[in-house]
Order: structure tokens, then sequence, then C-alpha cells
């Protein structure tokens, strides 16, 4: 047997049959990435969980603006109220 003709059975004999199987498992796998769907990255995630966060923060963040404003627009008071103070008012 000469070379060439060791080499064209060796490429039938191992190489075709490796190389259908791969094919195989390709397809097979391609069949079932669309069979799950559409699938989210990580970064896809992580943006999308930031994006809700601070769209259900917002209304908190203006709400607290407001009331730093109402605050801001309340008379100073003559002293400042300190805890101890506020303990012996509630009793």
């Amino acid at each position: 047997m000469g070379f060439w003709e060791f080499l064209t059975t060796l490429a039938v004999a191992v190489v075709l049959p490796l190389a259908i199987v791969h094919l195989i498992l390709s397809y097979r796998r391609e069949k079932l990435k669309l069979r799950q769907g559409p699938s989210l990255g990580a970064r896809e995630l992580q943006q999308l969980v930031r994006q809700a966060v601070e769209e259900a923060q917002q209304p908190l963040l203006t709400r607290i603006e407001a009331l730093e404003r109402q605050l801001r627009a309340l008379p100073a008071s003559r002293e400042p109220v300190t805890p101890e103070k506020t303990a012996s008012h509630d009793s």
C-alpha cells in the first residue's frame, strides 16, 4: 500500500466519520438553541435590572426632593431638637 492509498483510507475511515459526527452535533445544538428561544446575557440582564430599579426609584426621589424643599421652607426653630428632648416630650 502506497502513501496516497494509506492517506485516502485514513481520511475515509477516520476523518470522514468524525466530520459527520461533528456536523450532526452542531445541527442538534443549533436546533436546541432555537427551541429554547432567545436568552439574555449577564450584561443584558444587569442592564434590565438597573433600568427597572432606576424607574422604581424615580417617584421616590421626586417625593424626597419635594419634602426637602418643604422642610427648608419651614421657619427655623430657636433651638435644635435633640433625641433626649424628643424622648422626654413624648413621655
